[in-house]
């Protein structure tokens, strides 16, 4: 790989994951990108900017949560949801037998789309081994 495409390619790393080596996936990419901090001007100022960038999202997220904390939004929220759920639900008939047509419905078409698009014809080989009949690998005393 030539010096630019290896340029291009940590440029691309510092837009996707950020100034923050230990949110890269690559470590030898990570020492390559250190590397280059000391070497290359024009990687550095991008390194900079996504490191400002990363600072301003952080002090946005800082904020954002300071309000929300001081609006008292998330408590309202925890209530709302509890009440919701401690209220009992009643099913009524008519939900039980939509929730069956709906299993029936479901089967019926399964069915029809083995036979008729897979090809009932075919056969097929399945193999369950059951881990309580056989116990688990490499438990066996030799």
């Amino acid at each position: 790989m030539s010096a630019t495409e290896r340029q291009a390619m940590l440029r691309a790393a510092v837009d996707a994951h950020g100034a923050d080596f230990g949110r890269w996936p690559d470590p030898t990419m990570i020492g390559e990108a250190r590397a280059a901090l000391l070497a290359d001007r024009g990687f550095r100022a991008r390194w900079e900017a996504a490191a400002s960038l990363d600072r301003a999202i952080e002090g946005a997220r800082e904020l954002a949560s300071r309000e929300a904390a001081k609006s008292g939004g998330p408590e309202r929220i925890l209530r709302a949801l509890l009440a919701e759920t401690a209220r009992p639900r009643r099913w009524s008939p008519r939900a039980w037998a939509a929730i069956a047509a709906a299993l029936v419905l479901a089967a019926g078409l399964g069915s029809f789309i083995d036979f008729t698009v897979i090809g009932g014809d075919q056969s097929y080989d399945v193999v369950t081994i059951d881990p309580l009949v056989f116990g688990t690998a490499g438990t066996e005393a030799q």
